[in-house]
């Protein structure tokens, strides 16, 4: 059922997908969207969905409407077995998915990407 939605988003979206493998790799605690299109920066076609506002709304919604993320108010939060199975359906030659999060991570001011409560837009 995970690989059918995450197939099927991208088929329509494949930044909604892409958005979709990088919380499969981020911590299970709910992540602040706007802090997520913030840390997209540049990379396609994440990045260029990002950009756009409404086109990042729409992108967050198919998710939603894939049943791949819980989306409330201003967060997104995927469930650990959907996180376990979308990892093992990354391709074995591409590792720098998981690095994609740390990455994201490290743009926080310091010690702030361990404790999501001070993240930007991150109270719950």
């Amino acid at each position: 059922m995970i690989r059918l939605a995450l197939d099927q988003l991208a088929g329509e979206d494949p930044a909604a997908a892409d958005f979709a493998m990088l919380c499969a790799f981020l911590a299970p605690e709910p992540v602040p969207v706007r802090w997520l299109a913030a840390a997209a920066g540049s990379t396609y076609p994440l990045g260029q969905q990002a950009a756009d506002p409404l086109r990042w709304r729409m992108a967050v919604a198919r998710i939603r409407q894939a049943a791949l993320a819980r989306i409330t108010g201003s967060s997104v939060q995927m469930h650990r077995l959907t996180q376990a199975v979308l990892r093992g359906l990354a391709s074995p030659g591409k590792p720098q998915r998981s690095g994609r999060g740390r990455k994201r991570c490290s743009r926080l001011p310091p010690g702030q990407s361990a404790r999501p409560r001070s993240w930007p837009d991150g109270r719950r």
